[in-house]
């Protein structure tokens, strides 16, 4: 499928426009009445042709266009000059009559189809989808976000650094494209003739003296290289309530990417994801094992956690989403747990009894305000688990629903995670 970032063709009948806003077999849409659309050309309802090669067919039955193909050589376009991602195309001049699929009334304004027009058939293997760009796909989660859109007939391009191993992407198919968040050329290099970016890039989670720079300066890079390249979407892994936190720095960080993004005019969508179940869980180690499972502050407070493998279908599934640019997408279960609980119902799927060990809060907040100055990650981290203990980091699924499906119960995310944890054990 390929996408151009260009306006709607037109097609015109007795006088007036519809704008051509098509996916699948969606028919006709967006009446213009005026009969006039600015530096668009005439030619017949059944071709839509380029100077290169054929662009495509349309197919027109009872005033509706059943059926779109397209063929594209992208090595004449490339060899011609111009930019397939930028749909630097050409049309044909039109023959005077229309060919013998297109009722007679109907005329098609060509250009180049929209980025939200889902081609249905390709006549050529040349034809395939432009590359979705991974940022942090050699982690944990980005990882799972690469099998997810190989799964959907991706193509993937990895942002890797330059001393990072990147041999298991490779054997994968990916193409690795080598540079740093701190380096916005090299960004800018690797978004070119990228479709679409997806992110999932945490330097808190990494740790490291860069950690700072790449929650903050390396976003911001992120950004502006989206908006130099033209990308059709971007996608940022965010996290639940981050626009309400600002005494949690990595939190509010993922608030100033959104911002940032907005600012700039990129399209965008931002997943906002709850607590990493997978990380969480498994803090002191794996629960099955060791029959209890670590917290820092109050176990009785419910909140919204995610399971990783979902979290990465949802993010493969947000690069085509019917979702607005700009959007801020809560993701979790159907309802918030507390330790306790999550205890109890691993415990149940585990056949086992699994107790909640906690560090309470006041020697969180404690050891975040003595330590904070010479490091910073407990201090964030303190920071974190007292707003947990608020009972506000709760997300609303409702949104999430709507375009990605049901969500997940509190029942059976635990329950699959129980037994991935369970399997790992007799590894």
């Amino acid at each position: 499928m390929w996408r151009y970032p260009h306006s709607p063709p037109y097609v015109r009948e007795n006088g007036a426009e519809r704008g051509l806003n098509v996916r699948g077999k969606r028919e006709l849409s967006q009446w213009r009445q005026d009969g006039t659309h600015p530096g668009q050309g005439n030619t017949p309802a059944g071709t839509v042709s380029s100077s290169l090669s054929p662009v495509g067919q349309l197919h027109i039955e009872d005033g509706r266009i059943t059926r779109v193909r397209v063929a594209l050589d992208f090595g004449k376009l490339l060899q011609a000059g111009g930019d397939p991602r930028r749909g630097s195309v050409h049309h044909r001049p039109a023959p005077e009559r229309p060919g013998p699929t297109a009722p007679a009334g109907f005329h098609c304004l060509a250009h180049l189809i929209p980025p939200t027009t889902d081609l249905m058939e390709s006549e050529n293997p040349m034809t395939t989808t432009l590359p979705v760009l991974v940022v942090g796909a050699t982690g944990s989660l980005g990882g799972k976000v690469v099998d997810e859109l190989i799964k959907r007939g991706k193509n993937v391009r990895a942002l890797v650094r330059p001393t990072t191993d990147a041999s298991r992407l490779e054997k994968r198919g990916v193409e690795i494209a080598r540079g740093d968040m701190l380096d916005l050329d090299s960004l800018v290099a690797a978004m070119n003739g990228a479709d679409a970016v997806i992110t999932t890039a945490a330097g808190y989670t990494r740790g490291g003296k860069n950690a700072h720079d790449i929650d903050t300066v390396g976003n911001a890079n992120l950004a502006e290289a989206a908006h130099r390249s033209g990308i059709r979407r971007f996608v940022l892994t965010s996290i639940l309530t981050s626009d309400q936190t600002p005494r949690v720095p990595h939190f509010w960080h993922k608030k100033i990417a959104e911002d940032e993004l907005e600012q700039l005019g990129v399209p965008f969508v931002a997943l906002r994801p709850g607590a990493f179940l997978d990380q969480i869980a498994t803090m002191a180690g794996n629960p099955i094992d060791k029959g209890r499972l670590t917290w820092i502050g109050k176990t009785t407070v419910p909140l919204t956690f995610v399971h990783t493998s979902d979290l990465a279908a949802y993010l493969a599934a947000a690069v085509d989403a019917e979702a607005d640019n700009g959007e801020r997408i809560d993701i979790g279960w159907d309802r918030p747990v507390s330790m306790r609980e999550m205890a109890d119902l691993m415990g149940s799927r585990a056949g086992q009894k699994i107790k909640v060990w906690a560090v309470p809060s006041a020697v969180a907040r404690a050891a975040g305000a003595a330590a904070g100055r010479f490091m910073p990650l407990v201090k964030d981290m303190a920071a974190m688990f007292g707003w947990f203990d608020s009972g506000r980091y709760v997300a609303d699924p409702r949104r999430q629903e709507q375009l990605f499906g049901p969500v997940p119960t509190a029942e059976d995310a635990l329950a699959r995670y129980t037994d991935e944890l369970g399997t790992a054990q007799h590894r």
